[in-house]
């Protein structure tokens, strides 16, 4: 199986939620499932469709586009979901051990 491009960006969200967070602390749990989401997911997309497109050069692109993003996107939204949780709960413990 090829690699999929949207695992290839490891999900651009962690990088958006850390510049988010530092404005908008409060709101973080907001930041890592909306902002986070849509940006990821877009990003996503963009990465998916350009390695669809490669691996599917030699298939019927029609059938092959549809199974390869279905794919894809499904395993980039997992991805996205559990880094968002894992830095949603660091971020969570790093605050409170600095207001302490």
């Amino acid at each position: 199986m090829f690699m999929c491009g949207c695992m290839l960006h490891v999900c651009m969200c962690m990088h958006m939620c850390v510049c988010t967070y530092v404005h908008t602390y409060v709101h973080m749990h907001a930041c890592m499932h909306h902002v986070c989401m849509y940006v990821c997911m877009h990003a996503c997309m963009q990465a998916s469709m350009h390695a669809c497109k490669q691996a599917c050069m030699h298939a019927s692109m029609h059938v092959c586009m549809y199974v390869c993003m279905y794919v894809c996107m499904y395993v980039c939204m997992y991805v996205c979901i559990v880094q968002s949780r894992d830095l949603n709960r660091r971020f969570k413990s790093g605050f409170k051990s600095f207001k302490s």
